[in-house]
């Protein structure tokens, strides 16, 4: 029987109610919520995310019959909207679309971020239902998740970059929720101000982007990259060593830095544990922290055409994953605990899209998304069952199984994908992972095998503190739940734990059977080749096969001289894998599945040897790097490698002294987060703090003082002293009339003119302003005798030449070619300095043979001697004007006006000054004269010897 798969409608207009539901949801909540009834206000909430997972569901599977057959890796839905705004580059102009797409890759996150968000909005109903501001928090969670969609779905970078900053405000909403308390409102802050420095990164590498492809398209980026990725960026006309794929990708991966909490802009991901459990769990496992994973493969051709900027992300995901494992260790709260998971577990995404596994990075996306959902909502689930608000410690908690079975038994399960058990969730995405930057080694040398190694040991701890915290709460005796003091009573003022209600539990279970079995989807390639049942749904889906190319890139298949076979690299990944995630869990059961308390002295050895292990390791990446940059021939590949391995080797000897050091409190080191916080407080926060506070003070004091105030003073006196004049006396009125009117009448019975020259070598047109009844004469040389008769004409023309037109002389020193302003020197009997140091040009004359060059070299001089002038060279290479026996002997040149010398590379030009005036006459017969004068450019002439220099 033959099954017809093809559904009545076209799937396209369902991606707008993707969006469009969740966005409804907050509308209606936000709105009408306040006065609602709980039922109503969750009816909404959940029923248009929960609807809006259908449609997506719905459309996926049309996605994927869609794409049966030969066109496997590259088929898309998309629905166009309208022309939101065009932008000119060059001469194109380019269109920015409202487009939705999805595609593999957007189709996997999509389905992913409806699924997660629907279950924790339902999970929330129970966990938030007695909140005063429960409304509100709905409200924010829908636009949370309506931001979150328009991300993924988004066709271009713009509208893309409004889904991203759309999750970065519903994170200061949500973080900062309770808002009362000073502290979680600050940790809203916190996280606002960090994402917004990576923004700026993304809208750099956009703009990158835009002038080099003229398109925002992500699909057209993508094609085109290989013909504009290779050009250089250029500063100034010159390139720079960069080509314009790899600066792109270097500033979208900043900006993924601070949006997915990776090295250096982590810091703000712990403390988003001050929202409520259910942000903690929308933020880390579905939302905001995968985005900057998704932007990494969603444009994953532009960073593969940089082995450079990959090779910097996996190494900074390696340690980001370490550096958070670590931390992880020692930390007593649950929520806190999780936090830094997810920071490590974000540090094995971006490791693997630095070495080129994008489709092994957004698998440990979507398992992670199960198994760390499951995790933050158990322990909201715990927190609830003992009343805590914030989050729950460790040290007073054991014994929960007896109380809350569904809960730990989900815990449980889900811990055991996060630390990578064999055949459970993320054991199958860790292993791709591992075998990624096996593989990537090929294609990266030292650093796949380094990267390797970090996260192996980060897989280790993460198996051993996720158990560590599993047997602290869940095994062993109930200590209580709080502290004994903490609220100035014992251990049994508090209720008896117990079990959350169906929506939590529900929720919970859910989550535990996805966390397990997602990671079946992607079993890996080269085990096909073993058992001979191939069941790798995950990397054909993303890549493509068969030649198609598919949603995200990956490196061609080759073989390498004396590389290991792929069977062999998946079976040293899956056994160092499995070998780490069981070990990490032995020693938590050794250490702390009986025990009753935490055990700083093992923690503290744990520590020691993970932080001593990255030191060595890193050392060992310095003295490699160190390599690479002495055979590197870029300026700015060296500057960047030399900056690289400064910040890379500052860590690695911090880490190799708190790790080896005896004397130094790694417990309390790694307790305090390795005291970062305290870091950027003191390099950047206090300068910035410094900076605002002057900038404070000037826009006080001269904005708002002498801009603001001073005018409005003296406003205020001058309308005081205009208003005395307001007496009311007629006679005080007519003395005031009478002089105002004689000014007039002055001003109007007498001419008033200002005079300007415009020379043409030794032509000059003078002008006069004009004014009823003016009539002019000129006196073109100052000489007292005027030249022209009483005319109308405002404008007279004059050809200078002759001793009697020139007022005096003039040298004028010019660099040539240079775009630099000349310099004039006056003239007279004493000598005159020529400042020819002055002007970016060499100028001072070689020694001779036997003869030193001087220290303080003179420059020229030159003086009036007759009608001509005199050029002293002193220390100057001097070319030009005449000379006697006398002036040879004398080191002098005689210059006319007219005549140029040369004075290194400048030269000294013997200019002229024309001086004119005009009289002014008009109909009442009054007068007044302006006089002006000019520098002129002539030919040679032969003067007279000047005797005035006055008239």
């Amino acid at each position: 029987m033959d099954f017809d798969f093809s559904l009545p409608t076209n799937p396209a207009p369902m991606l707008l109610w993707i969006v469009l539901l969740p966005l409804l949801g907050s509308v209606i909540n936000g709105f009408f919520g306040r006065g609602a009834a709980k039922g109503l206000v969750s009816g909404v909430a959940v029923g248009t995310v929960a609807t809006s997972f259908l449609l997506a569901l719905y459309c996926f599977t049309m996605l994927v019959f869609a794409g049966e057959g030969e066109h496997a890796g590259n088929t898309a839905i998309t629905l166009d909207l309208y022309r939101w705004f065009s932008v000119t580059v060059g001469e194109d102009s380019v269109p920015v679309n409202v487009r939705f797409t999805m595609d593999h890759l957007s189709g996997i996150m999509t389905v992913m971020v409806t699924g997660i968000a629907s279950l924790i909005h339902l999970y929330s109903t129970e966990y938030m239902g007695d909140d005063p501001s429960y409304p509100r928090f709905m409200t924010y969670l829908n636009l949370f998740t309506a931001s979150m969609l328009i991300l993924v779905l988004g066709s271009n970078l713009p509208l893309m970059f409004v889904g991203w900053e759309g999750v970065g405000l519903c994170s200061y909403l949500l973080i900062g929720f309770w808002w009362e308390n000073p502290a979680y409102a600050a940790a809203g802050r916190k996280a606002f101000v960090v994402n917004r420095i990576g923004d700026f990164g993304v809208l750099i590498g956009t703009f990158l982007l835009l002038s080099s492809s003229h398109t925002f398209e992500f699909s057209e980026i993508n094609a085109g990259v290989i013909e504009y990725g290779q050009r250089q960026v250029e500063l100034g006309g010159f390139p720079i060593g960069i080509t314009i794929a790899g600066a792109a990708a270097f500033f979208l991966f900043i900006g993924c830095t601070g949006k997915s909490a990776q090295l250096p802009l982590y810091v703000w991901l712990p403390d988003a544990m001050a929202g409520p459990t259910p942000v903690s769990a929308l933020i880390h496992a579905a939302t905001m922290v995968t985005a900057g994973v998704y932007l990494c493969c969603r444009l994953s051709p532009v960073f593969m055409m940089s082995e450079n900027v990959m090779a910097l992300i996996a190494v900074t995901g390696a340690l980001t994953a370490l550096l958070g494992a670590s931390i992880g260790v020692v930390q007593t709260q649950m929520k806190r605990i999780l936090a830094y998971s997810t920071v490590s577990q974000l540090g094995f995404m971006f490791a693997a899209v630095g070495m080129g596994a994008f489709a092994a990075g957004i698998f440990h996306v979507f398992t992670h998304a199960f198994f760390k959902a499951c995790l933050f909502l158990g322990a909201g689930s715990v927190m609830h069952a003992i009343h805590a608000h914030g989050d729950a410690d460790i040290r007073w908690l054991g014994g929960m199984r007896k109380y809350m079975p569904k809960t730990r038994w989900t815990f449980a399960l889900s811990c055991l994908a996060i630390a990578g058990f064999p055949l459970i969730g993320g054991f199958f995405s860790k292993d791709e992972i591992l075998f990624g930057a096996l593989e990537g080694a090929q294609h990266f040398g030292w650093v796949g095998y380094a990267v390797f190694v970090m996260l192996a040991v980060a897989a280790f701890l993460t198996a051993f503190y996720m158990f560590r915290l599993y047997f602290l709460t869940f095994e062993g005796e109930f200590r209580g739940g709080h502290a004994p003091d903490a609220h100035g009573h014992g251990d049994d003022h508090h209720a008896e734990p117990h079990e959350s209600g169906d929506a939590v539990t529900i929720t919970l279970m859910v989550l535990a059977v996805g966390a397990v079995l997602a990671g079946f989807l992607g079993l890996p390639h080269w085990l096909g080749d073993v058992i001979g049942v191939h069941w790798n749904l995950w990397t054909p889906w993303l890549t493509g096969h068969e030649g198609e190319h598919g949603a995200v890139a990956a490196f061609a298949a080759e073989a390498h001289e004396g590389a290991l076979s792929p069977t062999m690299l998946g079976v040293i990944a899956m056994t160092v894998g499995s070998l780490v995630g069981v070990g990490g869990i032995g020693l938590a059961y050794t250490w702390f599945g009986k025990a009753d308390a935490i055990a700083p002295e093992r923690e503290t050895l744990v520590v020691r040897i993970a932080v001593v292990a990255g030191g060595v390791l890193g050392i060992a990446l310095c003295v490699l790097l160190g390599l690479e940059i002495a055979e590197a021939t870029h300026t700015a590949a060296i500057v960047a490698m030399a900056l690289g391995l400064v910040v890379l080797g500052a860590m690695s000897l911090f880490a190799l002294y708190v790790g080896a050091n005896p004397r130094v409190d790694t417990y309390r080191w790694a307790m305090d987060k390795w005291r970062v916080d305290e870091l950027y407080g003191k390099t950047i926060v206090a300068p910035l703090r410094g900076i605002s506070v002057v900038s404070a003070n000037i826009d006080r004091i001269f904005v708002d003082g002498l801009l603001t105030w001073v005018p409005a003073q003296a406003a205020r006196g001058a309308g005081w002293v205009l208003t005395r004049a307001q007496n009311g006396v007629i006679y005080a009125y007519t003395i005031g009339l009478t002089i105002g009117a004689a000014g007039l009448i002055w001003w109007f019975t007498y001419p008033h003119t200002d005079l300007v020259g415009e020379a043409q070598d030794a032509n000059v047109t003078w002008t006069a302003d004009r004014g009823p009844g003016y009539e002019y004469r000129w006196d073109f040389d100052s000489d007292g005798d005027w030249d022209t008769d009483w005319s109308t004409e405002s404008t007279a023309t004059h050809s200078y030449g002759g001793d009697d037109a020139f007022y005096g002389l003039v040298a004028v020193l010019e660099a040539g070619a240079l775009d630099v302003e000349s310099i004039e020197i006056e003239l007279s009997d004493d000598p005159a300095s020529v400042p020819v140091d002055r002007l970016p040009v060499e100028w001072v004359r070689a020694p001779g043979e036997g003869e030193e060059a001087p220290r303080d070299p003179a420059p020229p001089t030159v003086r009036l001697e007759g009608g001509q002038v005199v050029l002293t060279a002193n220390d100057a290479v001097v070319r030009g004007g005449t000379q006697t026996d006398e002036d040879r002997e004398a080191g002098t040149f005689r210059l006319s006006p007219g005549d140029t010398a040369r004075i290194g590379l400048a030269g000294l030009r013997i200019a002229v000054r024309a001086r004119a005036t005009v009289q002014v006459r008009n109909v009442f017969g009054n007068f007044t004269r302006a006089r002006e004068e000019l520098t002129l450019r002539v030919p040679h002439t032969e003067l007279e010897p000047i005797a005035r220099t006055e008239r």
